[in-house]
């Protein structure tokens, strides 16, 4: 997902997009499927074993955090696998998180709203439940797993495929384009025309085979989480965000596709930094030609939603003219190092949710085979999946804080620009140590990832270590 759909989806409104490099894909679903026969294999089952990249941003709109169905967590408290204490104090993290961003129908105490839903031991009130969470608004509540990871439907095709028309005629005006070429390329434009043409046809192929090539996620995980989408140059495989898939903006939609088939272009082609970000017209030529983010330039000047209108990207120069300073580095690697936390929460996400699918399809074996780190990932999420008494399955519950904790993360992103950064180290503080306050800044302004501040820094940290490492 590119910034410009979050600009057109902000009413034109410029915003700042999160700082990413490419991580690893979490998978994709062209590859044989290891658990369940189908040919496909779901997100989660081959995390950090194909090189991709994914696009990040905020959510906008209504799109914050969910709770389980109430039935769902009738099912939880009925089966008796956790333990009730353990189940509340789970449910109680996921309405807070829910009502720090006002998705509750009452302001009232996450405590006294518990004691209304849960009023006696064993007992669950949907009632009491429902009138604090509107569960017919589905962005408020988790449906289904399975609907998360799906084909293109066959109503949104059609609009799509005219989307990825137009799109292909954006990138022969900007082939087409010498002079913008060079304005954004520099000396490497024959190199960045190149691409160009190779996503093209990549492009082309995507359109023709579009059942096995495009996949999208009709239960809204990705708008959640702050995942765009992603693509896999090895697979020439692409997932987009429902937004895309459904064409809600055709600008957008045309951006984001070229963005994801430059991937797809060329091996090379990761991700350095997204439309918008710090630095994105003060990189390097090098970097330039090998970021996808920078070939949405030259298609954005031609739709009009440019943000760098008539500028020449000029290496180590910020777009008013200003060199890249030490609050711009401090913030930069801040920033990065929260992104790698962010890629690793959705990594989490779509490992969890790939084993609900496939207990789900009556395959328990996925769960054992993964168990350790199921349960690794249990205690530091703050799941109930190790709080079972025989740990087996991850309930619904599970599925909706390990999306939630994924959403903070883009929060947290977001709350580093918000770091007070001096125009120059203080000693005996050096650059490293204003980094890791920024860090630290942004994880407390939050508050709500685990409910504790040591487990959240903890939690943080281990997703950095674990980035870009299979699960």
């Amino acid at each position: 997902m590119t910034i410009a759909e979050r600009e057109h989806r902000e009413a034109g409104k410029t915003a700042r997009a999160n700082d990413a490099a490419a991580p690893i894909s979490p998978g994709k679903r062209a590859l044989t499927d290891a658990y369940s026969g189908q040919g496909m294999m779901s997100t989660g089952d081959v995390a950090g074993q194909i090189q991709a990249e994914r696009d990040a941003r905020q959510p906008t709109g209504n799109v914050k955090l969910r709770a389980p169905k109430p039935t769902d967590i009738s099912a939880i408290l009925a089966a008796g696998k956790v333990p009730e204490a353990k189940l509340k104090d789970s449910i109680a993290l996921a309405l807070t998180r829910m009502a720090k961003e006002g998705q509750l129908k009452t302001k009232d105490p996450v405590a006294d709203i518990m004691a209304r839903i849960f009023p006696s031991a064993g007992k669950f009130d949907q009632k009491e439940f429902e009138k604090v969470v509107d569960v017919a608004d589905r962005n408020k509540i988790y449906k289904t797993v399975v609907d998360a990871e799906t084909k293109v439907s066959a109503t949104d095709k059609p609009k799509l495929k005219a989307v990825i028309d137009d799109a292909m005629t954006l990138i022969d005006h900007a082939m087409a384009n010498s002079a913008g070429l060079k304005e954004v390329f520099g000396s490497k434009d024959t190199v960045a025309k190149g691409v160009y043409a190779k996503a093209k046809t990549a492009m082309g192929k995507v359109k023709t085979d579009m059942d096995t090539a495009i996949d999208t996620d009709y239960n809204r995980d990705d708008e959640q989480v702050g995942l765009g989408g992603w693509a896999d140059f090895g697979s020439q495989h692409i997932h987009l965000e429902r937004s895309v898939a459904e064409v809600h903006d055709p600008k957008a939609a045309q951006i984001t596709l070229i963005h994801e088939c430059c991937h797809l272009a060329k091996g090379t082609v990761d991700d350095h930094g997204y439309y918008g970000s710090d630095g994105f017209e003060a990189m390097s030529e090098d970097e330039k030609v090998n970021n996808a983010a920078h070939y949405e330039e030259l298609p954005a000047r031609e739709l009009k939603t440019s943000l760098y209108a008539g500028v020449t990207f000029t290496p180590g120069v910020k777009k008013g003219g200003g060199k890249v300073e030490f609050p711009d580095e401090v913030k930069r690697e801040a920033s990065e190092y929260l992104r790698k936390a962010w890629d690793k929460a959705v990594d989490v996400h779509s490992f969890l949710r790939s084993i609900r699918r496939e207990i789900e399809a009556g395959n328990p074996g996925a769960f054992a085979a993964k168990k350790s780190r199921i349960l690794e990932i249990s205690k530091l999420e703050k799941l109930t999946i190790h709080e079972q008494s025989t740990p087996s399955t991850i309930n619904m519950n599970d599925i909706v804080l390990s999306e939630g904790a994924a959403h903070a993360m883009t929060i947290i992103q977001e709350a580093a620009e918000k770091q007070a950064v001096p125009k120059t180290p203080v000693a005996p503080k050096v650059k490293a140590d204003y980094v890791q306050d920024v860090i630290d800044g942004s994880i407390k302004s939050y508050g709500a990832l685990t409910g504790n501040t040591g487990d959240d820094k903890t939690l943080v940290d281990w997703l950095v270590k674990e980035y870009r490492k299979p699960l």
